[in-house]
């Protein structure tokens, strides 16, 4: 689906724009009582970072004390042996807090991480969006911002400038992601920005919530962050002597300790503020309602789900892009187009669950349900009610500047990586996704949505490479194979059941066995269970087995037939794109053949990275279990050699699509290169992405040529096969091994 580029707003229409937001709204009335509940809350919040330099004082004045009283166990040492025991029985606690110590004064010292990079923008570039948020601001009796920025985001926030100086100084920075513009009408993101707008709106409120959600946000950071220091203490701790490891073993339970302590402060502080943090949420759509009315702010809010929702699926789209090195130029494009296709259906299941959604406790913001009643009951009319004009009216070459902050989202994302790809127009992203979506389609219409991973088929290239010495037979075998799979498909259906779920019992024997080779003998693991699993699987398998390959050989014929009429100058003549096809299907059928002669390599990879998966579930206080370790350092060199043969086998098989660098393997696409033999996370990860690459190569390629074998029979005259209706077993291998 094409979408249209915003046209520049005429100075007609930006006078039109400016025109709405003359006068003034009443703001929502704080009460008195309220204030002083955010006061207290304020107090609070400060007072739990003064126990937290409390308990850092306290730890300090500790480690003084024993500084200077410890030494008194020397005292009693006579001879050398008592001299060094006591040595180290002083020292260990000395240093351990001194360590500990150190930890806890670390998070204070710690620079904030950069979430979403944002471009500054200047008056005289977007004069239009410049002077509607002054007016804006007016109109509310909120602050003006001193800074506009942009992101990638699905969100707005007006923020105070980080610092001390907020407090005193309203010192406001409006941030906009662009897929807001691009996705909601002018109401509804005016109702966003008013919003936002609306926090600010009272001076007092503004600067206790900012000093409470300072607080909150750094709790957080003290809790949960982890950096190179906290890796420097669990190595030094798994590669130390066993006398050291006592050393460490006290930091670390200092340090857990103290972490615990603090998130517990920290969930107090969290509780305390959630409720003003709801009741300030209110007040913001109570402020929003009075400019573009309860309608307004409430289609924005329910759209903002849906956006956020479109804005994973093009993450996830991109990752699939990144494999072939190709990343959109206009990221905001992409998520409006998710959007726009997203059905209907899936639509109103998002909106169904979040009306189902209650408030928590810890929740900062009040559950939807709750806040459009309010908005309902307010019955705003607001002033600004016109529902035809895009956001994006209210910005100059807006596409320019989706792509530059698209740059800068790739540039932060990726790093040096992302200088060495090639950017495309998002349009041929967005095509080629829909080309791929297609060919699944008609890759499930063509089995009949019985289709396995790890029984790959495919044409035989040398086969389509030759033009039919008589293009009727092969006609007729078609035929022939059409009508044999319309008769198979229900015999079918239930033996590619049988055949999955003898692969999953298998997969899970194979772990059960993982794990009791490794001491773990918790209920249902035992070698006798394994070994029944295992047997019951291969068992089930082989049963389906003979049904399955003969219905397979049915699609490789019917498929195969199918391709090689695109020789056939009668056909050309009705298939114009005909010789295309048949390059491009030659291309395909060596990728499939290549990825073929690794087929036992796919199913041991896939068996030694469940193994290690249960294994890992399992070693959680077991990190130094000796009989644990060993099996997981042999299942991660499993799935290591595993890896390492498919890269080398799969190197020299051709990649059947275009690709940036030109021609590349199947092995360079997929794996690019093997992990480190010894980093057990990047062999655990690595194993996961070539199965799942591996995967969805296969399904990709066989679903281009489904395409071209039903428009070949489309050009024949033949008419889709009817098949009774049926429970289609159309997931793929990867599922069970997930």
């Amino acid at each position: 689906m094409a979408l249209a580029s915003p046209k520049e707003t005429s100075l007609a229409e930006s006078r039109a724009i400016l025109k709405t937001l003359e006068g003034k709204v009443r703001g929502a009335r704080i009460s008195i009582f309220y204030q002083f509940g955010l006061l207290l809350v304020a107090i609070a919040m400060i007072i739990l970072p003064l126990v937290y330099l409390a308990m850092i004082g306290a730890a300090g004045y500790g480690l003084y004390e024993y500084a200077i009283n410890g030494v008194a166990i020397f005292k009693e040492v006579h001879r050398p042996r008592q001299a060094e025991a006591a040595l180290f029985v002083y020292l260990v606690p000395l240093l351990a807090g001194a360590v500990l110590i150190l930890f806890m004064i670390k998070p204070l010292l710690a620079p904030m991480k950069r979430g979403i990079p944002s471009r500054a923008l200047k008056p005289e570039d977007q004069p239009l969006l410049f002077e509607f948020i002054k007016r804006l601001c007016t109109l509310m009796g909120a602050p003006v911002p001193r800074r506009i920025e942009v992101n990638c985001e699905v969100n707005a926030s007006a923020s105070l400038r980080p610092g001390l100086a907020s407090l005193i100084v309203r010192d406001l920075t409006l941030c906009i992601g662009l897929p807001l513009a691009g996705g909601l009408n002018l109401r509804q993101f005016t109702g966003v920005l008013a919003h936002e707008f609306g926090h600010f709106s009272q001076g007092f409120a503004m600067r206790l919530s900012y000093l409470i959600h300072s607080v909150n946000l750094w709790f957080a950071r003290v809790v949960y962050e982890r950096d190179a220091w906290d890796e420097w203490l669990r190595t030094c701790e798994r590669e130390a002597d066993i006398r050291v490891k006592i050393f460490f073993w006290l930091i670390m339970l200092m340090v857990w300790v103290t972490r615990r302590v603090l998130w517990v402060l920290m969930m107090i502080g969290h509780l305390i503020s959630s409720f003003m943090s709801r009741q300030m949420e209110y007040d913001a759509d109570r402020n929003a309602a009075r400019v573009v009315g309860s309608k307004g702010i409430s289609d924005a809010l329910g759209k903002l789900r849906l956006l956020y929702i479109a804005w994973q699926k093009s993450i996830s789209d991109l990752g699939q892009a990144w494999e072939e090195k190709r990343l959109g130029d206009n990221l905001p494009m992409l998520i409006d187009n998710n959007y726009e296709q997203m059905p209907e259906d899936l639509r109103d299941k998002i909106r169904e669950q979040e009306m189902k959604e209650r408030t928590g406790i810890f929740d900062t913001h009040p559950a939807a349900k709750k806040r459009l009643r309010k908005l309902e009951k307010l019955n705003e009319e607001g002033l600004l009610r016109d529902e035809a004009a895009p956001a994006t009216c209210l910005f100059a070459q807006y596409d320019e500047l989706c792509r530059d902050i698209s740059m800068d989202f790739y540039a932060a994302t990726l790093g040096p990586a992302a200088v060495h790809s090639t950017f495309v127009p998002t349009q041929e992203l967005i095509g080629r996704r829909e080309t791929i979506g297609d060919s699944f389609v008609a890759l499930r219409e063509y089995c009949f949505g019985c289709f396995l991973f790890t029984r790959m088929i495919g044409p035989d290239p040398e086969l389509l490479a030759r033009a039919p010495e008589d293009p009727r037979a092969v006609a007729a075998e078609l035929q022939r194979a059409r009508a044999y799979l319309q008769q198979a498909i229900q015999v079918v259906r239930p033996a590619f059941k049988r055949y999955r779920k003898g692969w999953q019992i298998t997969l899970a024997g194979f772990a059960v066995e993982q794990q009791f080779q490794a001491g773990i003998h918790a209920r249902g693991i035992s070698a006798e269970v394994a070994a029944s699993m295992l047997e019951s699987g291969t068992n089930m398998k082989q049963d389906a087995e003979m049904e399955i390959a003969a219905f397979e050989d049915g699609i490789r014929r019917r498929l195969t037939s199918s391709l090689r009429l695109l020789h056939a100058p009668q056909l050309r003549q009705r298939i114009p794109e005909a010789g295309d096809m048949l390059r491009q299907a030659h291309k395909i059928a060596i990728a499939i053949e290549g990825m073929l002669s690794v087929s036992e390599a796919i199913e041991d990879l896939i068996r030694c990275h469940q193994g290690l998966s249960a294994l890992l579930a399992g070693v959680k206080g077991r990190e130094e279990d000796e009989r644990m370790i060993t099996r997981i350092r042999q299942m991660r060199g499993s799935v290591y050699r595993s890896i390492e043969a498919l890269y080398m086998r799969l190197k020299n098989t051709p990649y059947p699509f275009e690709h940036p660098n030109g021609n590349v393997s199947v092995g360079t696409v997929v794996i690019d290169i093997p992990p480190q033999r010894d980093d057990l996370a990047a062999v655990y990860n690595k194993g996961q992405i070539v199965l799942q690459g591996l995967d969805k190569l296969y399904a990709r390629c066989m679903g281009m040529l489904a395409r071209m074998g039903l428009d070949v029979e489309k050009a024949l005259g033949m008419p889709p096969i009817m098949v009774p209706p049926g429970e289609e077993d159309n997931e793929s291998d990867m599922t069970e091994n997930e």
